[in-house]
């Protein structure tokens, strides 16, 4: 008997303080369930603000070495666009059209859908080369699959027939 009333004893003197630490851990087991199962749903819903630029660069093949050629490209914003460049140079900038060793690349601007269809026409040494291509475009988001921006980016090989 002794130890029954040591242990209702023992209780009734600390019965509130596990009552509150029971109920603390209870409430902390619901709020960890609640997260687990609202979480996801959370997650889709955010989105960062990175930025992106997308674009097409032209790669020529047979262009003889050291030798200016002109690149214009048509309906990339629904206008023509044109470039010089000389053959090994490489001015590459991040915003607007640039040379690239053997070609130029042309920026999209995020969210612009890209033209299905380009028309490209390089001179050299006053011959015309044109060609029209359907790119195969890459689609970036940055910030998730439901986020904007979207970017779109393409790789063009034209080779010259001398």
């Amino acid at each position: 008997m002794a130890l029954g009333k040591q242990v209702m004893s023992w209780w009734s003197k600390y019965k509130k303080a596990w009552l509150i630490l029971a109920s603390s851990f209870a409430l902390i087991c619901l709020a960890i369930i609640a997260l687990r199962l609202v979480g996801p749903r959370l997650g889709e819903d955010f989105c960062t603000l990175v930025g992106c630029l997308g674009g097409i660069q032209i790669i020529v093949e047979g262009l003889p070495d050291a030798t200016v050629y002109e690149l214009d490209i048509r309906n990339l914003h629904g206008m023509k666009q044109s470039i010089t460049c000389k053959v090994g140079v490489d001015e590459f900038q991040i915003l607007g059209d640039s040379c690239v060793p053997n070609g130029a690349a042309f920026t999209l601007n995020q969210d612009e859908v890209p033209p299905e269809e380009i028309t490209v026409t390089i001179t050299v040494e006053e011959k015309k080369f044109t060609k029209v291509f359907r790119p195969v475009y890459d689609k970036f988001r940055p910030n998730g699959e439901d986020c904007p921006p979207v970017c779109y980016s393409a790789i063009i090989t034209m080779k010259l027939s001398q």
